[in-house]
């Protein structure tokens, strides 16, 4: 059966409220090593949610506003980007999370995956985990084998929303802060970041995972030159150099297959 948005003051009655706590166990693992405090699965198929959160009760404020969802298979998006102030607000001041992030994963079935992680202060940062394939790639093989049950429960029971709950695409404002990438970025400071494209190894400098990072936030080579205060031709030879190793002709089939290896 579907859970209306007009039900959701009922909320308390779904599957997806009363397994939060079961969720919370299956992540504790994340939780006690990694600075990150809060996870949330979902899975959507047009304005259909199914939800699995660490936190029943931020799951069900959120859900119980009116605040939007963006789902628009762009792999990876902020809250601060998308969150409206408030929203953001109450995400530190009721539950001590900060820097919330979620990516978005293609399921086999045509649906989309998305998972959401935040840090428990303001000086720590989710992307660090995230991009770290890896790392991403393992938990989220964890959870589904853990979850699996009680994924397939709330996938019986999705949540149905109005179209207005969602972030139209002129709506979004793609807006990422240097300081989300600063921790993330001082953790790589004099590294090479490792890559597989098609499975060849690729080893990036910084500056060309600084470059390729904010083109496939939606920057331009203008703005990631004011960014990392570099020149536009600098930008340029950073692509040029990033092209080459990876064997690509063309920026758009360089972030493409970049986005494409991280997430």
């Amino acid at each position: 059966m579907l859970m209306d948005i007009s039900d959701l003051s009922k909320f308390t009655e779904h599957p997806s409220y009363f397994l939060g706590d079961k969720v919370a166990e299956i992540c504790a693992p994340l939780f006690s090593n990694f600075s990150i405090n809060y996870f949330c699965y979902t899975k959507w198929q047009g304005n259909k949610g199914t939800f699995l959160s660490s936190n029943k009760k931020w799951l069900r404020h959120y859900l119980q506003s009116d605040y939007k969802f963006l789902v628009n298979g762009k792999k990876i998006h902020f809250w601060s980007a998308n969150m409206p102030p408030k929203a953001l607000a109450e995400a530190f001041l009721m539950f001590n999370y900060h820097n919330g992030i979620m990516v978005e994963k293609a399921s086999l079935d045509g649906c989309i995956e998305t998972l959401e992680f935040a840090s428990p202060n303001k000086y720590s940062d989710p992307l660090e985990f995230c991009c770290n394939k890896d790392l991403l790639n393992q938990f989220f093989l964890y959870f589904k084998d853990k979850a699996n049950n009680f994924i397939k429960v709330i996938e019986n029971d999705p949540i149905c929303f109005t179209k207005s709950r969602f972030f139209k695409i002129e709506e979004i404002d793609y807006q990422f802060p240097a300081s989300h990438y600063s921790g993330f970025y001082k953790s790589i400071d004099h590294k090479k970041i490792r890559f597989k494209f098609k499975g060849k190894e690729i080893l990036f400098s910084r500056r060309e995972f600084d470059v390729l990072c904010l083109l496939a936030k939606g920057k331009s080579m203008i703005e990631a030159a004011e960014i990392l205060q570099i020149s536009r031709r600098t930008v340029e030879t950073y692509l040029y150099d990033a092209k080459n190793k990876t064997g690509v002709f063309t920026v758009h089939q360089l972030l493409d297959n970049f986005v494409d290896t991280l997430f």
